[in-house]
């Protein structure tokens, strides 16, 4: 998490980092001073937050610790967001396939209007076993994968295609 102050030039640091020069665009909006930290989530950095002064003034370690604990806090937030979206991909989506699963297929059958034509299909791969068997369990969750997209390649933009188990797909028509 470091932090970093950006002073003009002609200001002392007084035992903070080094000051930096100000780019340009701060120059432009008639930026004096500023400080900025890394916002570092679980996954890595999600980028920096600054504070930002129209008058020239040095920034204080209590100040950049302050800034810290509010990107920290961001950083706590944007890691629940990412994952709760993760949650509610996998609560719907086969990871192996990126398919549909059957929480989806049915959700998405449930929300179809009244008197909505169409059709579900049904289609396990007989004897898949066979290939786990012969190949190993990678090579079948590989070829599994690749069958997988393939369905999702020939449906039209209305249809749904859905894991529903090992080597059963279903198909929303």
């Amino acid at each position: 998490h470091a932090s970093s102050l950006m002073v003009t030039p002609s200001q002392d640091d007084a035992g903070c980092e080094a000051p930096v020069a100000l780019s340009a665009m701060l120059r432009s909006h008639a930026i004096h001073s500023g400080i900025s930290v890394s916002v570092h989530g679980a996954s890595g950095p999600y980028g920096d937050l600054g504070a930002y002064s129209h008058e020239a003034r040095i920034f204080t370690q209590e100040n950049i610790n302050f800034l810290q604990s509010v990107a920290n806090t961001l950083a706590t937030a944007m890691d629940r967001k990412s994952a709760d979206q993760r949650l509610t991909y996998l609560a719907q989506f086969a990871t192996l396939t990126g398919l549909a699963n059957r929480t989806r297929l049915m959700d998405a059958f449930s929300q179809l209007p009244s008197g909505t034509q169409g059709a579900i299909a049904v289609l396990n791969l007989d004897r898949f076993a066979l290939i786990n068997n012969a190949r190993g369990h990678p090579t079948g969750e590989r070829l599994l994968g690749e069958i997988g997209l393939r369905f999702g390649q020939v449906l039209s933009g209305n249809d749904l295609v859905a894991r529903l188990w090992a080597d059963e797909f279903a198909f929303l028509l």
